[in-house]
Formats: C-alpha cells, structure tokens, sequence
C-alpha cells in the first residue's frame, strides 16, 4: 500500500465530473454555473481523498494566492507579538486570507519575503519592526518594498511617508501612568528607568518623553532612577511621604517590589506601583497584584491587517480607531 497523496485527477474520478469542474468547485471560480448536487458532489470526494488544491499552483495561473505574510523581528514567545498577531489572524480570516509567518535569520535579511512575493506566494506584508533602531536598520527593507512594489505595511516602523506605519505608542504608556495618579491624587511620581543597558532603545526613550510630557503638564516635579537605585531612594523617604512609582517593564518589577519590602514598606499604602507592560498575566499573580499600563496590540494587529488588505485590493484606507493605552487597576495602586 503506497502513502501517495491524492491529486485532482482523482477527485473528478470519484465524483464522476471533469477536472475543469473540480477546479471550479474548489476554488470558488466566480461565474461558473456548477449544480448544488454536483458542487457537493465534488467536495465529499475531496474531502474523503484528503485532497487541498496546490496553493503554490494556482497563485502562479492566477496571479494572487490570498496568503498575507506577517514579517517578525520580534521574538515569538513574546506576548506583544502574540497579540498583535492574534488581531491580525483575525482580520485575514474572516477576509478569506490566510497568513504565513516568517522570521528572518538576520536583522537585514530581505530574500525571505521577496522571494515568496515575486513568486505569487503573498499578496503582501506586514513588518513588525523592534524597538532597538541600534540593532536594526529598516531602510534595506524599506527600500526592498518600495523597488518590488510590494504592498506592505509597517508596524512600529519610523513611518517613512511612502509606506503605511501603525505605530506602538510607547510614549503614552508612561503618560497614561503618570496621569492615573495625579487623578487619584498623588503628588510625587517618580519614574523608575531601564538600566543602562537599555538606555539607547527606542521604547527607554520614548517612555521617558511620555513621563516627562505628563509631569511638565501636570505642574509636578520629575524624577528618574534606576531600579537598583531604588533602595537609596526609599531610605531618603520622609516620614509620612506616599511615593508614586511608574516602573518602565516588568522585567523591573521584582527587583521594585525587593527594594520596597526591604525598606518595610506597604503596598499601596506607602508605595504605589503601576508598570509599562506588556505582560499582564505575568504581573496579576504577583503578591500584590501589580495595576499595569494595558497597550492595545490586539487591535493594532486588527488595523494593521484591514490597512494591508486595502493596499491588496488597491484602495485607500485611512487608520481607523485604536484605543490609547489604559491603566487596569490592580491591587498595588
């Protein structure tokens, strides 16, 4: 007994119809005039053959494959890219799209979705760039899309003028943080940065303009330090004083809540806590549970994907509507 895959041949064998129709049949061909019966006809037989057109076939004879690439240069296990890939999955779905993920082994790598374009595999892309701009440099992919003319949008890109961006707004994860405790009252909101490791990314300085933005709007004095500067900071505390901590990412937020038990500090009676974040599962188990800076990534995946299938089908989209970044209060402030 041979494991040899079914062709369409044997499809119109079985449903007793040519191979004209079963083509017609499976690939939805509009304008062909096919019988209920005999349409069923031909999927039943398909179905039991484990038969699938050839996706890489047909998007060479008919020009389109309805495939859309999602171009990452974000770690997967990642929980920003999971979710934006969530909405976008979405979105293709329910357009008939179907998406094909692909990492390039190389922050300059530009052969992994040109090829599959000049061959009819995608109809079009979505980048999603990364927030060290040191580590990457987006104008040889800049410069790939606009020379193969492959409809394509960017996600946190720096939003060159000739291809569609919808930006990540960093930024306003700390605005939005700093804002939540001047409206519960707070008067000293400080900000807890990245260590200088980080100190040159994209995300480290955009939060740091947010935070600045909304203290300046606010009347209220800034204040900066590193999570390891955080134990001298809380010694100097005044007796009395109710400290507001904007913490940058989660990944700070253990050696920020050591540094407050350790000074004997209560939470949120003493020290209040909202984190930057992406990873709000992560930060919810805490003992407490940490309020955190919920960014809308599901729907910027959502909007990103309705903006690439406008450029496909050759249509102007404007951006639609995403959420600004929200505060989900927990326990800790």
């Amino acid at each position: 007994m041979t494991n040899r895959r079914s062709t369409i041949r044997d499809v119109a064998k079985m449903a007793d119809v040519s191979i004209s129709v079963v083509s017609y049949v499976l690939n939805e061909t509009p304008g062909k005039s096919i019988s209920w019966e005999t349409a069923q006809r031909v999927r039943k037989a398909a179905a039991a053959l484990r038969y699938t057109p050839n996706r890489i076939a047909q998007s060479m004879r008919l020009g389109y494959s309805n495939m859309i690439a999602f171009v990452s240069f974000w770690q997967m296990t990642e929980f920003v890219t999971q979710q934006i890939m969530s909405g976008v999955y979405e979105v293709a779905r329910e357009a008939g799209y179907q998406l094909v993920l692909i990492c390039p082994r190389q922050p300059d790598d530009t052969a992994d979705y040109i090829d599959p374009y000049l061959r009819n595999q995608i109809d079009g892309m979505l980048l999603l760039e990364p927030f060290s701009y040191s580590l990457f440099d987006e104008a040889p992919h800049r410069e790939a899309i606009l020379r193969n003319r492959i409809p394509a949008v960017t996600i946190n890109g720096l939003g060159a003028s000739s291809i569609a961006n919808i930006p990540i707004s960093v930024e306003n994860t700390t605005y939005a943080a700093v804002n939540y405790f001047v409206r519960k009252g707070y008067r000293t909101i400080e900000y807890v940065t990245p260590n200088e490791t980080e100190a040159n990314f994209h995300f480290t300085i955009s939060r740091e303009i947010g935070y600045r933005q909304a203290i300046r709007e606010s009347g209220l004095s800034e204040r900066m330090y590193h999570a390891h500067e955080l134990p001298a900071r809380l010694a100097a505390r005044q007796d009395g004083e109710t400290l507001a901590l904007v913490v940058s990412k989660s990944n700070y937020i253990g050696e920020t809540l050591s540094a407050i038990r350790a000074a004997d500090l209560r939470i949120p009676e003493d020290v209040a806590v909202v984190v930057c974040s992406y990873e709000p599962n992560y930060l919810m188990n805490q003992v407490p549970s940490i309020s955190y800076v919920r960014v809308p990534t599901y729907e910027i995946g959502q909007e990103s994907c309705r903006h690439l299938l406008s450029l496909i089908g050759g249509n102007t989209h404007q951006t639609g509507f995403i959420p600004e970044p929200e505060v989900c209060e927990m326990e800790s402030g």
